[in-house]
């Protein structure tokens, strides 16, 4: 994105690659639905001195914006928490201008059924707040559905101390013990799909992810 062009931040959290999208120069609204997210945000945003960027509260599947609002749609790190990931989706092309661009960063599940529904579980048991990762191919189905043409794909690992990903979730110590147990076994039998292997006595595991450049027609 560059100067003069108005950018959505979906699902934006306390508003860090809002802000980042603002310093281009770009005009930059981030939406969330959680309070304490956007009060942190706008604090941020006013102590850093960044203009150019604005929060609005709402839903992601009805979006408090008009037709065509935007030149580019991004969302980062939010579809698996969607339970109607379509329709967000649907929300995402609409606000975005015709021959705009879309683009949608997430972690990936795995082609195979059994590892996919074994990561979603533990995943739950980490931050109840995740719904389903998808796989790529459910994700290109999706935009396949939607009407968006896919231009651009790039793969990436974001890898992680077992223990330090644990305190990201805040799970209780039950299900941190239980989740300690589950990466214990994929050591052997890979039954999650994830890149998992122990160095120095500690467990690191690897979420496959992806992002995905799309544009409306």
């Amino acid at each position: 994105v560059g100067p003069g062009d108005r950018v959505l931040d979906v699902a934006c959290g306390p508003g860090f690659l809002t802000m980042a999208l603002a310093m281009t120069s770009a005009t930059v609204a981030g939406l969330d639905i959680t309070p304490t997210f956007l009060a942190l945000g706008q604090r941020e945003t006013r102590d850093r001195g960044i203009e150019g960027c604005s929060r609005a509260r709402g839903l992601v599947e009805r979006m408090p914006f008009p037709d065509a609002s935007f030149d580019t749609s991004i969302c980062r790190a939010a579809f698996h928490h969607f339970p109607d990931p379509a329709a967000v989706l649907a929300e995402m092309k609409r606000v975005t201008k015709l021959g705009g661009k879309l683009l949608v960063l997430d972690m990936l599940s795995s082609e195979d059924p059994e590892k996919a529904a074994n990561q979603n579980a533990m995943e739950k048991l980490c931050d109840p707040t995740h719904f389903e990762a998808l796989s790529e191919s459910a994700f290109q189905q999706l935009f396949e559905d939607a009407g968006l043409t896919l231009t651009d794909t790039r793969h990436a690992e974001t890898a992680y101390a077992l223990d330090e990903w644990l305190t990201h979730g805040g799970p209780s110590e039950q299900n941190a013990e239980r989740l300690r147990g589950i990466f214990r076994k994929a050591l052997d039998q890979d039954s999650l799909g994830l890149r998992v292997w122990e160095k120095g006595g500690a467990i690191h595991f690897a979420h496959p992810g992806a992002a995905f450049v799309l544009r409306r027609e």
